[in-house]
């Protein structure tokens, strides 16, 4: 009985924190999850198929290889895009990938360069 009550409370003080999702959020997380890699399969040289795609395997899937080598691709293709740097520098940051100072700082310039091009992360909101 305590135990569901301190579950309860914990649960409560984290949904507070993230907030809850609505019902519209969650019906476009789960369309996103479904068409991410049909569009990538449909359309594997344009930048937000090979973005989303990346996002997918990383925050979905945990295909962290083939979401390096596909945010590295789209980095040819649009190093200056706002959405991509935001996501291959938190990418790179979760990874710890050694040298780690080194990634630390790049992943820094990275967010530091999509602030400059999306000061309110419009584009990037947008994504959710």
């Amino acid at each position: 009985e305590n135990a569901k009550i301190i579950q309860k409370c914990v649960r409560n003080h984290q949904s507070a924190a993230l907030g809850s999702p609505t019902i519209g959020e969650m019906i476009r997380a789960i369309k996103f999850q479904r068409e991410a890699a049909e569009r990538y399969a449909e359309f594997p040289d344009k930048l937000s198929s090979v973005v989303n795609y990346a996002l997918l395997l990383h925050t979905h899937d945990f295909d962290l290889e083939t979401a390096k080598v596909l945010y590295q691709d789209a980095m040819v293709m649009s190093p200056e895009n706002p959405v991509l740097l935001r996501a291959y520098a938190l990418f790179r940051l979760m990874t710890c990938e050694a040298p780690r100072l080194e990634v630390w700082e790049k992943s820094q310039e990275m967010l530091r360069a999509a602030f400059l091009r999306d000061q309110k992360g419009d584009k990037f909101k947008m994504c959710d």
